[in-house]
């Protein structure tokens, strides 16, 4: 319950919601939102979610399989068992201008590390998840919410991000880096 309760509270005020993809987007209130198949798990200037995209069967394993602890929330597709894996953060990553780099770059080093580790998408940006709300998908919830540094000690981290980062947390390291 904790975890259920969590989540509901992080998500962004009126957050970016779809059932299909091919309809685009749209912002929605919170109650209205939560109805969707997808919806938007991290606020604009937050970030209080790693989300981690599987496109192989029995991506709800992927966790156990890359020997990383387990996902505070897992949603999977029950047609093709791929899944989102989400991590949730004790202490959310302020985001924007007047943000500390430094924890933005701790947080992407480990996201880079754990996307590599579970061979989860590279391409996917975080935006949109699956809800585990909606009943469609299969869920499973862990009431643990990680700080970084416990994130930190099942990886090894890159001594540097790669410059052609296109998704998540890195991004923004890389469009800083290059301004």
């Amino acid at each position: 319950m904790f975890a259920q309760t969590t989540y509901i509270e992080r998500l962004p005020h009126r957050p970016y919601c779809t059932d299909s993809f091919d309809t685009g987007l749209r912002i929605r209130a919170v109650k209205t939102a939560l109805q969707h198949l997808h919806i938007q798990p991290n606020a604009p200037l937050a970030v209080s979610w790693l989300v981690f995209d599987l496109d192989y069967e029995l991506a709800a394993l992927g966790w156990e399989n890359a020997n990383l602890p387990p996902p505070t929330i897992c949603v999977v597709n029950p047609i093709n068992s791929h899944a989102h894996l989400f991590y949730g953060l004790s202490t959310s990553i302020a985001m924007g201008d007047t943000a500390r780099n430094n924890p933005i770059r701790y947080a992407a080093a480990i996201q880079a590390a754990f996307r590599a580790r579970l061979k989860a998408d590279t391409g996917y940006a975080g935006l949109i998840a699956k809800n585990p709300f909606h009943p469609f998908w299969r869920v499973q919830w862990v009431n643990k919410l990680y700080d970084l540094g416990e994130l930190a000690e099942y990886v090894t981290l890159p001594k540097r991000l790669p410059t052609n980062t296109s998704a998540g947390l890195g991004r923004n390291c890389t469009l800083f880096d290059e301004m």
